[in-house]
């Protein structure tokens, strides 16, 4: 996505250009408005849009922010947060992931997981809440 915006030759790229990238999200929508829609308090949305003068340095989203942006945006998280995009993974490297991570599983883990595949689908398998999970 690492996009140019208005008149700027130069692509927004880096951390600190992240209020420019979430400025150029909200568009014209309110910024009330856009922080609803992601679950997030305008006044933090506004502290990464607009920081305070009296601010040496501009606040930054914590991951749960960004990926509630993410979220509601369909925008990358490494957009987001950088402002270049991902590289595309191949489908051989994705299936070889999903390998590695079968094999690190115990067998009734991958009975498990497989019976609720089938039952479910993907999106019935993977709990919402997985990334809230401390590692």
């Amino acid at each position: 996505m690492a996009t140019n915006f208005g008149s700027s030759k130069e692509p927004l790229i880096g951390i600190e250009n992240f209020g420019n990238r979430l400025r150029h999200l909200i568009g014209n929508d309110s910024v009330s408005s856009f922080a609803k829609s992601c679950g997030i308090s305008t006044s933090t949305i506004n502290k990464y849009i607009k920081p305070s003068k009296d601010m040496e340095k501009p606040t930054y989203p914590g991951i749960d922010k960004v990926l509630k942006i993410s979220a509601y945006t369909g925008c990358s998280l490494a957009w987001l947060i950088t402002g270049e995009e991902e590289k595309q993974v191949s489908d051989e490297e994705q299936q070889g992931r999903w390998m590695a991570v079968f094999k690190d599983m115990s067998f009734n883990q991958k009975s498990v997981a497989l019976d609720s595949f089938k039952q479910n689908g993907i999106l019935g398998t993977l709990n919402k809440d997985i990334f809230s999970k401390p590692r």
